[in-house]
């Protein structure tokens, strides 16, 4: 079992726990790599690596590289023939690894399984406030996220493991890759190696303060996604008809042309393209305390925010995402 982390020194108690909570595994063994913390985190995890039960190595980077970087060094020290991964804000729940292992054994004669997602929820806490982040990973995705998943340790090392220095899979942040789970998962898939969704190996996903100018910002980072659609063919394969990220991003383009046809054309009528994005939008909206159409006009402002960074992405890259 693989984490790379980065400055989060108080998110670690709670994921060894989490590991050491694990019941009905197989005998498994945790490397965890500290890629260039700044703050306690090599202390803390020296520190828990001394008192804790669990056969844990310890590993720190001399400098910050990336997510990837330090997954593929703590990759080159475990010794399994799976290899599982989660991040440094989730939580696995006790039966994690016993159900991504069952995951690997329960092919049938002739069946190739190299990767096992699984299932992927918020913290079952109160949020932090009205613009917390989390994750949802209810069924297959083509992202391939690294927060729950584990490949054979022949087929991650078949393709190298995690790319290093492309520059279409830039970081996004201290700590943060962009896309490099995804290219990996799909260069496995694309040698032949079968995947399965085990939703019974269910990982929880802390829950990360937020305001809304958070929101717009991870919206922004959406002048990526083109990058990686270009790079990795699967993906462009998921985009809702061939152009899309999503019917969201389709609902907030349609709206976008409505407003912008009924005030040049001056028909109101036209206006009725707004209602897709406000079928997406209504409940979400509700769902964060405060006044709804304030909710809605911050919404309306961050899927704007959303499109342009698509936009962006799309002439820089070279290629069609909306």
């Amino acid at each position: 079992m693989v984490v790379s982390t980065v400055d989060r020194a108080d998110f670690l108690p709670g994921l060894l726990a989490a590991l050491e909570a694990q019941r009905g595994a197989p005998p498994f063994e945790v490397v965890v790599a500290d890629d260039g913390s700044r703050d306690g985190t090599w202390q803390e995890l020296t520190r828990r690596a001394a008192a804790t039960s669990l056969p844990l190595c310890a590993l720190r980077l001399g400098e910050n590289r990336g997510a990837g970087a330090g997954r593929n060094a703590a990759v080159a020290l475990a010794r399994a023939p799976v290899v599982a991964f989660t991040d440094d804000d989730c939580l696995p729940t006790p039966g994690w690894v016993a159900a991504l292992a069952a995951a690997f054994t329960a092919a049938g004669p002739g069946e190739r399984v190299d990767v096992v997602q699984g299932r992927t929820e918020p913290e079952p806490v109160q949020p932090p406030g009205t613009w917390a982040r989390s994750l949802w990973v209810t069924g297959p995705t083509p992202w391939l996220e690294t927060c729950n998943i584990a490949y054979r340790r022949a087929a991650f090392e078949a393709v190298g493991g995690f790319p290093q220095g492309d520059v279409l899979l830039s970081r996004a942040g201290r700590g943060q890759g962009f896309g490099e789970d995804t290219w990996l998962g799909h260069q496995v898939l694309a040698r032949g190696g079968g995947r399965v969704f085990a939703a019974d190996a269910v990982v929880h996903h802390r829950w990360r303060p937020a305001g809304f100018r958070d929101h717009v910002a991870e919206r922004r980072l959406l002048t990526l996604f083109p990058a990686l659609a270009r790079r990795v063919p699967a993906v462009a394969d998921s985009c809702w008809g061939g152009v899309f990220l999503s019917r969201r991003t389709a609902a907030v383009d349609l709206a976008v042309l409505s407003v912008a046809g009924a005030a040049v054309a001056r028909r109101p009528l036209w206006l009725v393209g707004v209602l897709p994005w406000l079928t997406t939008s209504w409940q979400p909206a509700r769902a964060r305390r405060g006044s709804l159409p304030l909710r809605l006009g911050q919404a309306a402002v961050a899927d704007v925010a959303g499109l342009v960074a698509l936009l962006r992405g799309s002439v820089r890259h070279r290629r069609l995402v909306l």
